[in-house]
């Protein structure tokens, strides 16, 4: 108390010191801020308050956690102790152990203890492990008892539970499985988990194959079954259904793919045993020869059925989580199949002693798996096909079985007299068809037509490549391979018979065998190409047949799976390439399976219509011989030739005939073909009777005009409007033929005129527009020269100008050399000495003829030194052989020609020897004969006279030269046709040649002139006797 008024007085002391400090306000200061003063210091007093609280509780927590820490380390010091004393007991154990071993290992082993101590520490380990098997080995027994018990329990009250331990103990044996593969010791124990879970699914599936069967029965099975079903028949069918599902859950470990589900196989056995009861017992429906009944039956099952197979069973084995995608269709299908399957293995022993029975059951079989894949959709995994031709000793019985009908269907077919007669049905159908001419095939073509489309039909369905390829190689290509034979051996007999001999011969082939004409024989040619049609129809049909086929679906797959597989069929390959040529087959086939065979029966087409061709050229020129002997070309008149020559009526009446029968029985392109061949081979022989063996007069120029325009090409309008552009090289000869040969008016073509521009190679735009006015586009310049030489106004100027140079000689000019052609000069060796004049001349080379003798006493130091010189050692003698140096010394002098040089050729005295090899350079370089070559030199030197061996020589040497010159001519025309093709198109047949083939002829032409540059001689001619010369 006495601080608290303390207190009071020192506050009072120190806020009043003077009167002011008391009044009113400035107490109520005071005391307002006593109070707040006061308030702050409660406040501070609460919060101490509160705070030593707070450290008591933390102090009472604190001694708590002492006391557990205390009484925590107190029990585990007492743990430690206890550890502490066990650890010594067990140290003190240890010890007396090991003293123990050591004693007990030195008294039994001796010398050995650490070794003897690992092998039974080994001991010991295997005992532990056998401890631990057995361990393992009773839990898998508890646990697969457990498994067992459950499933057994709940199998009749609540199937669908009794699968999941049915289901855990198959995945435990799969496990136990595993392990006794890597562990030896559960070998037996997966035996006894495989036992036990065998015996709990037959005693499981014993329970559920008696529900489904329960339900099978409750709704009339196999009584078929089609949606919608009726209000009763639907809870029928949810039984079924459970049941269904429960027994397809019974999974079996040792099911395999092949395998049918089981509640499908239950479903199949009351149908397996109506296939048996009627198809393998003593019922008359048990027939081996009729496997179509048994076939049927189950094809009619299977349709029946497939309805409730696909609505209800099929959704269920959706539901169902399967390790593959199963059709229940599939399964069911299967399953009548083992029924058809047993059914062929006991049937078809017997089988292979009847081949019609064998060869009608494959046939059946086959069909039957081609209908269940289209109408049923069967993947064929087991078709009844691969059973069967799966056994190579069936297989084989079933080929020869078809072989040996198919040989024997052939030759009845080929053994019939009317096998080449015309099919009667043919000739119907072209009495419908007015308007077309279809080929007509022979009865033998079209019954082998539908023995080989039989054949097909036979192995087409075979799923085997290699023995669908062994159907087709063996007996179709085989087939196809005689009957080409037998029609090319007629035609060989044909042509052997027909073309060469023309008398009956004793003992020859009969006549429906190689249809030969013969001198008793009536028709003639008519009857001879009747034969022939009747031939090539028969090839032309297969062969069209045969493309057809190519292009067939079959056909395609068979050719793509053998470039796939080329190795499989090797073996076909090579036994039938020693018997037929139809097969010939490389590594990627392209151009299809009857390539072969089609290109046999195409080259006996080709054939066919050549020996046509040749039949009437044979028949042309046997009745033109008295045409083709009749000299009278180069006889004038004053009349004008307005009818053809009366030796060609006959000719032109029979060729008219042959052309019509061709027309009426071939097809249009066909016949073009035969009429184009013909007519080319008629201008060859007009070519080479009657253009290069004779010389023309303006009358007979025309005559021939007149036979051909009158005669040949107006019957042959008939089927072609224009023929003459068939023959477009005679056609051209007559143009040249009838040229005038000068003109006086401009803008027509003179024969002088074409001949000045032929022979100067500067006039090359001349020759080309010339010959284009002209429309020549065939004939070389070869030939225009020859032919030109064949008309009697070039023939007659020709020797007109040799005429005066022969009325000029004198006898003095015998010692002196002349000039044959410009640059060849001829005379004796004498006159070679003039080396001055040789060389006012302008001679350059020369080319002398001596003997031995001569060649001794005649010293050419002197001209070799001046010229080129060349000398041949000939004698003057009949015996003396120049034929063969005619080609060097005529190549000699045109390449010294050729060069703008000039040669003499001489010898001993001008008149015998170099005059011969004059005259052959003459007849080779103008193209003329030997006579005219003759007395064309002899003309330019009067008193040449070779000896008589010599003229035989050149009149030998006249064939061979022209014959060479035809070869290069032929080669040149070749080269110039490659080049047509390649420039611009052929014109029509039918039509003139349009601008641009004109323009084409052109170029030919201009081509064709190249000749003449290269043939100097002509370049140097004068205008006097250039045309006489070409």
């Amino acid at each position: 108390m006495a601080t608290s008024m303390e207190d009071v007085q020192r506050f009072l002391n120190e806020n009043i010191k003077n009167e002011q400090d008391l009044n009113l306000n400035h107490i109520t200061d005071l005391l307002a801020s006593g109070r707040d003063k006061q308030a702050n210091l409660d406040s501070q007093v609460s919060a101490l308050i509160h705070g030593l609280a707070w450290v008591i509780h933390r102090h009472q927590q604190l001694q708590a956690l002492e006391q557990g820490t205390k009484s925590i380390l107190a029990q585990k010091m007492e743990e430690t102790r206890t550890y502490e004393s066990t650890l010594s007991h067990l140290s003190s154990s240890l010890t007396t152990t090991e003293r123990d071993i050591d004693s007990y290992m030195s008294e039994s082993t001796g010398n050995t203890p650490k070794a003897n101590l690992l092998e039974q520490l080994t001991l010991l380990e295997s005992k532990l492990k056998t401890i631990d098997n057995a361990k393992s080995y009773i839990k898998a027994l508890l646990v697969v008892k457990e498994l067992s018990s459950q499933a057994l329990n709940l199998v009749k009250t609540e199937p669908e539970q009794a699968i999941i331990p049915y289901s855990q103990l198959v995945k435990f044996e799969t496990y136990i499985n595993n392990q006794s593969k890597q562990h030896e010791q559960y070998s037996a124990l997966s035996e006894h988990v495989q036992k036990c879970r065998i015996r709990l699914c037959e005693e499981l599936d014993a329970v559920l194959t008696a529900d489904f069967k329960q339900t099978l029965d409750s709704v009339s099975w196999p009584t078929p079954m089609k949606p919608p079903y009726g209000p009763q028949l639907k809870a029928k069918l949810k039984d079924f259904e459970k049941t269904f599902r429960n027994l397809l859950m019974l999974k079996k470990p040792s099911e395999s793919k092949d395998d049918i589900l089981s509640p499908i196989a239950i479903m199949l056995e009351g149908l397996s045993l109506r296939f048996r009861f009627h198809f393998e017992t003593s019922k008359p429906t048990n027939r081996i020869d009729k496997p179509e009944w048994y076939l049927q039956h189950v094809k009619n099952t299977i349709s029946t059925h497939m309805p409730f197979i696909m609505t209800t069973i099929q959704p269920i084995m959706e539901t169902i989580k399967q390790d593959r995608v199963i059709y229940a269709k599939d399964q069911f299908i299967r399953g009548l199949l083992q029924d058809v399957t047993r059914k062929l293995e006991k049937t078809m022993p017997e089988l292979l002693n009847h081949p019609n029975w064998l060869s009608h059951t494959i046939h059946q079989v086959l069909q039957f798996d081609r209908s269940l894949q289209e109408e049923f959709a069967y993947d064929q995994y087991t078709a009844l096909a691969n059973m069967i031709l799966g056994n190579s000793t069936w297989f084989n019985a079933w080929f020869q079985a078809e072989k040996s009908f198919a040989q024997a269907r052939y030759d009845e077919i080929l053994l019939d007299n009317q096998a080449f007669d015309i099919y009667a049905e043919d000739d119907f159908e072209k009495s419908q068809q007015s308007n077309s001419k279809p080929i007509k095939r022979t009865k033998s073509a079209v019954r082998l037509v539908n023995l080989l489309e039989s054949i097909t039909n036979t192995y087409s369905l075979v799923p085997n490549l290699v023995q669908k390829f062994k159907f087709f190689a063996d007996i179709q290509l085989y087939l196809l391979g005689q009957y080409q034979k037998r029609l090319s051996a007629a035609i060989d007999s044909f042509e052997a018979l027909s073309l060469i001999r023309s008398v009956p011969v004793p003992g020859a082939l009969p006549e429906a065998v190689t249809g030969v004409m013969t001198a008793t024989e009536t028709g003639g040619s008519v009857s001879a190409l009747n034969r022939l049609h009747r031939w090539w129809t028969s090839a032309r049909s297969i062969s069209d047949v045969l493309k057809d086929w190519t292009e067939e679906e079959l056909f395609l797959d068979m050719q793509y799976e053998i470039n796939q597989e080329p190795d499989s069929i090797k073996e076909i390959i090579r036994e039938n390439e020693k018997n037929s040529c139809m097969l010939q087959l490389s590594d990627q086939q392209t151009e299809g399976l009857f390539s072969n065979a089609l290109v046999a029966y195409e080259q006996l087409n080709k054939r066919t219509e050549k020996i046509i061709v040749k039949i009437a050229i044979k028949e042309w020129t046997t009745e033109t011989r008295q045409y083709a002997k009749k000299d009278v070309w180069w006889q004038s008149s004053t009349e004008t030739p307005s009818e053809i020559s009366d030796e060609l009526y006959r000719p032109l009446q029979d060729l008219r005939v042959t052309w019509n029968y061709l027309y009426n029985t071939l097809p249009q392109a066909d016949f073009l073909i035969v009429y184009r061949k013909t007519l080319k081979e008629i201008e060859n022989w007009y070519w080479k009777n009657i253009i290069t063996q004779s010389q023309f007069s303006t009358t007979g120029a025309c005559q021939l005009e007149t036979d051909l325009k009158q005669g040949l090409w107006k019957i042959g309008q008939k089927w072609v409007s224009k023929p003459e552009n068939f023959m477009k090289r005679l056609k051209e000869t007559i143009q040249l033929l009838t040229l005038p040969f000068s003109s006086e008016q401009d803008g027509i073509i003179a024969c002088d005129v074409l001949m000045k521009a032929l022979a100067d190679t500067k006039q090359l735009e001349l020759v080309q527009s010339t010959l284009a006015k002209l429309g020549i586009e065939v004939l070389s310049n070869g030939e225009i020269r020859d032919v030109l030489r064949r008309r009697n106004d070039m023939f007659d100027d020709f020797f007109a100008n040799a005429q005066s140079a022969m009325d000029d000689w004198h006898y003095e000019m015998r010692r002196e050399i002349q000039e044959i052609v410009p640059g060849l000069y001829l005379g004796p060796f004498s006159a070679c000495r003039q080396i001055e004049e040789l060389k006012n001349n302008g001679i350059t080379h020369i080319v002398c003829f001596v003997d031995q003798n001569e060649a001794r006493l005649f010293r050419t130091d002197t001209l070799s030194q001046y010229f080129g010189l060349e000398k041949f050692i000939v004698s003057d003698s009949n015996l003396q052989n120049l034929i063969q140096f005619f080609p060097d010394t005529s190549r000699y002098i045109h390449n010294v020609i050729s060069k703008q040089g000039k040669v003499v050729v001489c010898c001993n005295g001008g008149m015998s020897r170099s005059p011969t090899f004059a005259i052959a350079y003459i007849m080779e370089r103008y193209n003329i004969d030997a006579s005219q070559a003759y007395h064309f030199v002899q003309a330019k030197r009067l008193c040449i006279n070779p000896n008589d061996g010599f003229k035989s020589q050149l009149k030998e040497y006249e064939p061979i030269y022209r014959a060479r010159q035809t070869q290069t001519v032929n080669e040149e025309d070749d080269g110039l046709k490659r080049r047509r093709r390649r420039s611009g198109p052929d014109n029509d047949e039918d039509g003139n040649a349009s601008g641009e083939q004109q323009s084409y002829g052109e170029s030919k032409r201009f081509y064709g002139v190249e000749e003449q540059q290269q043939n100097c001689v002509n370049a140097n001619l004068n205008a006097g006797y250039s045309s006489t010369v070409l």
